[in-house]
């Protein structure tokens, strides 16, 4: 029925007629003022969208358009030839919804079926409730869980701060029933006469925490910069990458940056004044220019930075700090209330509300059909979601005076870039769209309803898109303009339509620098030329979607990224590793047949190999002496039979002769000849002494009893009941040191400045107690947050709670080779990116044990028993 509607919506389009009335710069004509008097002079192909002429000859090479050719925007032109990232009225909204507006929505693998795991009944009588709760509470951190065709009962609100998806078998079959109210579950304030519940939450929420802090700053913007730019100036570059994701934040200071965002022709709106974080726009970087502290953006400034407004440069740390905020939400179902009771009102609902993104990204529903809601869905504070081909419908009963079902169907609040993809309203809401608070960059395309309306809430939306819509009767197409401004600038409105053929546009009051194309019939209303009103509403405006037009001019969507299957660099390897060409090449031996194709990640000897790439590690250097020799064969100290009288015959118990052993060695090697030694008690070692065998299955070290056995078993492992204590350890032979890392007394020094991984050269406070050739520790911890966690995660895999704030888990050792005074160099580089908010700081190598200790040269042999499982060893 979707896909009816929609087919409908777009013959609609074709067959629009209206008057023309705008600004251009490819324009045949203007006036004193600027404004457009002819539309571009040729045409698009709208089975391709390609540049056609009018007539022959126009232009050479230039194909002569075809029946049914239509003449473009002057904003736009076919394929984006007229529009200009760096100076227009539009912004490139290419880059909404899911994943940077780069890939089409996924279908996650499914982690557990809500029926058969999870003990879910979806036969629509029982209460499916306290499945959902062990669900949820069960998935450590993410998983998607599916829920197979029937009728879920649920009574109360799901919560949700972890990656949780939920998978039905299609709008329906799969139903979520939600057969009472939030005010009959949970009452209902009624603060100051509004409903607690009017605007929110759900009776599903997604939270998120989508904000910037102290941990995610990477620098502060030092230079202004105006709209249509992509450089800027920081106080430093360290640790920002090419290609990485950032943030520009944003304070509204004294309503200073909201007034600029109102183009300084509307005051800004007294209660947003001196709020932190309202701008949080996010891009990738594009290059940077450390020697002038500089990055390029990939995407342009759709704002001017003024440094009043505080402006810093943020990580996105998409997914990290424990936020668990990807991939979340909701695919091919329905979400059911109960039909029979009129809607009570706005600010007087009783809480059929649907579905709460808070602080989510990357984060989506599709195929979903709301029944009976009050409130539809809500995104808050989030960026690049999405909603795709969602339809409201009711039951309810209407009246004259009451013609209403719901308060809102979709809502945007303070998001940044989010795509709403495809929307059918069969039933009319109070405000089927809903924008509000520094709302920005968001689009909303190809959708239709019965008698929708848009509308802006308070006056600081920011260059949003709604594009291809049929608004139906559209008796309120714009909701409360009465009221005065009610959005921000740059606000476009492109190929609206109503079942009147009639666009009636709001008072010039209600925003500045709005932008109408292709909205049928619109006459722009007085005044609107004093707030940079553009108004182009003539017979059929291409293209007919704007934002499915600027995505296919970026070449999106791409395919989503698979694993590569690296052919190599283009040569080969003797067996002796040195280099080969596969062709004659001069100065180049040539491959022998048997010759050996090198990765592209290391080549022949390690010519190709970078640790900025994937193998972060210089692994040479793992080993006894860091490699640099092979363990040493030392002479024997104490001779376990014939000065301990251990009898190794397979019978005697000899724990107390090597007790003993040990006891009297201060250091050395204590023999065992060949035998069975029979050992009862666990055996701890913290002296440099290496016990020696005589070699495998000669010297035999035989346990005959468990730990378990011998000492109990507590079955509980920090906080995990039923968990053996021995699941992780202790072993009957523990050889124990002590390398203090990260305490007062091993500190030297701390490091003052971001790095990217692969460095070597590290700034630091101090080398005044830097010993060059001496091996030290590059030391970071966790915050408390998981942001370190996270990275050492490659910025891709959520961490759980018990990560946190992990004390020591960056410990790395390299030699000093070089320094000066506030710099020194390692013989190794970094594999891991350094952040001054991890704290980090250059230790002391001091490990109690150092040397000579170990075992050599046995066999370790146990009682045959069926291995229990990891949690109940014994």
């Amino acid at each position: 029925m979707a896909s009816q509607w929609l087919n409908a919506l777009l013959v609609a389009a074709v067959t629009a007629t209206v008057q023309w009335q705008a600004a251009a710069d490819q324009c045949t004509a203007t006036s004193a003022t600027g404004i457009c008097l002819t539309p571009p002079p040729y045409g698009c192909d709208i089975k391709t969208g390609a540049k056609c002429c009018r007539s022959s000859g126009a232009w050479a090479n230039c194909p002569v358009c075809s029946v049914g050719a239509l003449t473009p925007s002057a904003l736009y032109g076919c394929v984006g030839e007229l529009f200009s990232r760096s100076n227009s009225r539009l912004l490139d909204w290419s880059y909404a919804g899911y994943w940077y507006g780069d890939y089409n929505l996924p279908r996650l693998p499914v982690m557990a079926n809500m029926k058969t795991v999870f003990g879910a009944k979806g036969d629509g009588v029982t209460d499916d409730t306290a499945a959902f709760f062990l669900a949820i509470s069960t998935i450590a951190n993410q998983g998607t869980l599916f829920l197979p065709a029937g009728v879920y009962v649920v009574t109360k609100r799901l919560d949700i701060d972890k990656r949780i998806f939920f998978q039905g078998e299609g709008a329906g079959r799969t139903v979520f029933y939600f057969p009472q109210s939030l005010q009959d579950v949970y009452g209902n304030s009624y603060v100051r006469g509004i409903s607690q519940y009017a605007f929110g939450p759900g009776f599903i929420n997604f939270n998120g925490a989508d904000f910037p802090d102290n941990n995610t700053v990477l620098a502060r913007i030092t230079a202004g910069a105006t709209r249509g730019t992509t450089m800027l100036q920081l106080n430093t570059t360290a640790g920002i990458e090419p290609g990485q994701m950032v943030r520009v934040v944003l304070d509204n200071v004294n309503n200073t940056l909201l007034t600029d965002l109102n183009q300084n022709m509307f005051p800004a709106f007294a209660p947003y004044n001196n709020r932190a974080d309202v701008i949080r726009w996010t891009s990738k970087v594009k290059a940077v220019y450390a020697s002038t502290k500089r990055i390029e953006l990939e995407r342009v400034l759709p704002f001017d930075v003024d440094l009043a407004w505080r402006p810093e440069l943020h990580d996105f740390v998409n997914g990290g700090y424990g936020l668990k905020r990807n991939f979340t939400g909701l695919a091919d179902l329905t979400i059911r209330f109960p039909g029979n009771q009129a809607y009570p009102g706005e600010n007087k609902e009783v809480g059929y509300n649907g579905l709460y993104f808070y602080g989510t990204s990357n984060s989506w529903l599709k195929n979903v059909v709301f029944e009976n809601a009050e409130f539809g869905v809500a995104f808050d504070s989030g960026s690049f979601n999405t909603v795709e081909n969602v339809t409201f419908m009711s039951t309810k009963p209407t009246s004259a005076s009451n013609p209403y079902t719901g308060t809102r169907g979709i809502w945007n609040k303070g998001t940044f870039d989010n795509l709403i993809n495809g929307f059918f309203f069969k039933t009319r809401l109070k405000y089927e769209l809903s924008t509000s608070y520094f709302a920005l960059g968001n689009v909303y395309a190809n959708g239709i309803g019965i008698d929708m309306t848009i509308e802006m809430m308070y006056a600081a939306a920011y260059g949003n898109l709604f594009s291809n819509i049929h608004l139906g009767a559209a008796s309120e197409p714009f909701g409360w303009n009465v009221r005065g401004q009610d959005a921000s600038a740059y606000n476009t409105f492109w190929n609206i339509r109503t079942a009147a053929d009639v666009m009636s546009l709001p008072p010039s009051t209600w925003a500045p620098k709005t932008t109408f194309v292709s909205t049928r019939r619109a006459q722009a209303p007085g005044g609107s030329t004093s707030v940079d009103w553009y108004v182009e509403s003539r017979t059929n405006v291409w293209p007919y979607d704007l934002w499915a037009a600027m995505r296919k001019a970026r070449g999106r969507p791409i395919n989503p990224p698979v694993p590569i299957r690296w052919s190599g660099p283009g040569y080969g390897c003797f067996s002796n590793g040195t280099k080969c060409c596969l062709a004659v090449t001069a100065g180049c031996p040539r491959c022998p047949a048997n010759y050996v194709q090198p990765s592209r990640l290391w080549g022949c000897t390690g010519e190709l190999w970078t640790p900025r790439d994937r193998l972060v590690f210089d692994w040479g250097w793992a080993g006894y002496k860091a490699s640099s020799q092979t363990p040493p064969k030392l002479p024997v100290t104490k001779n376990l039979k014939t000065q301990y009288g251990a009898k190794g015959n397979g019978v005697a118990d000899d724990t107390q002769a090597l007790l003993k052993a040990i006891y009297e060695t201060a250091k050395g090697v204590i023999y065992f000849p060949a035998g069975v030694y029979i050992l009862t008690s666990v055996i701890n070692i913290r002296k440099p002494i290496i016990l020696r065998g005589e070699g495998r299955s000669k010297t035999v070290l035989r346990f005959p009893k468990s730990l378990t056995d011998l000492y109990g078993n507590s079955w509980v492992e920090g906080k995990w009941i039923g968990t053996s204590q021995y699941s992780h350890g202790t072993g009957f032979i523990n050889i124990g040191g002590w390398d203090p890392t990260g305490r007062d007394f091993t500190k030297i020094t701390w490091i003052t400045q971001n790095c990217v991984k692969g460095e070597r050269i590290l700034k630091v406070a101090s080398t005044a107690s830097i010993t060059v050739g001496q091996w030290y520790r590059v030391f970071q911890k966790d915050p408390g947050d998981g942001s370190l966690m996270f990275a050492l995660n490659g910025d891709a895999y959520p961490i759980v709670n018990a990560q946190k704030g992990h004390p020591d888990p960056c410990r790395f050792l390299a030699r000093v080779v070089s320094k000066g005074t506030d710099w020194i160099r390692l013989e190794r580089p970094v594999p891991f990116k350094i952040q001054t908010r991890w704290s980090p700081e250059i230790h002391k190598f001091m490990p109690m044990i150092n040397d000579n200790v170990g075992m050599e040269n046995f066999t370790l042999e146990f009682p045959w028993s069926k291995y229990p499982g990891h949690f109940l060893v014994r």
